[in-house]
């Protein structure tokens, strides 16, 4: 490195830490720059091998640093850091799950008032149905009386050119 010191060149209050150097440009970061990066990852594979991943913030090359090259300190603020993004996760998913009863209480209503709103229309058109069922015998029945009414007047002798 250009400076005797082992300050953090992006906070300028940590030493950084020599495992978090980048392969490409070679500038080093603390770990307490690296847990705030929102590429900083932490990876698991076949459950052995444990990684820390970030982009580099001088070059955004992406760094892999298996967790055996940190030494206890580090691992402790890793832990730290690992478990703070577990709990705020679980305290999100706990207000999701919230959230979704919420929604599902709220559509399981909109469900019972569509049903009923449904019923109404299907019972609302049955009525209606029964109405113009009722207006067609009606009518018909209409046209019978005013025949027969016709018929009455003319076998009564009144003019039939204007009953026929």
């Amino acid at each position: 490195m250009m400076s005797e010191t082992k300050e953090c060149l992006i906070c300028n209050n940590n030493n950084y830490s020599d495992n978090l150097h980048c392969h490409i440009c070679k500038k080093s970061i603390c770990l307490n720059c690296c847990n705030k990066l929102e590429s900083r990852k932490s990876v698991m594979i076949a459950d052995q091998e444990i990684f820390i991943k970030y982009n580099c913030p001088y070059c955004r090359n992406e760094n892999n640093k298996h967790i055996k090259l940190f030494n206890k300190k580090e691992l402790l603020e890793i832990y730290k850091n690992n478990l703070i993004c577990y709990i705020n996760s679980y305290k999100k998913n706990k207000n999701y799950d919230f959230n979704l009863n919420i929604l599902k209480n709220y559509n399981n209503t909109l469900q019972n008032e569509l049903q009923r709103k449904n019923e109404e229309i299907n019972r609302l058109s049955e009525t209606l149905k029964h109405v113009i069922n009722t207006n067609k015998n009606n009518t018909v029945n209409y046209e019978k009386l005013l025949n027969l009414y016709k018929n009455c007047l003319v076998q009564n002798g009144y003019n039939k050119k204007y009953y026929q």
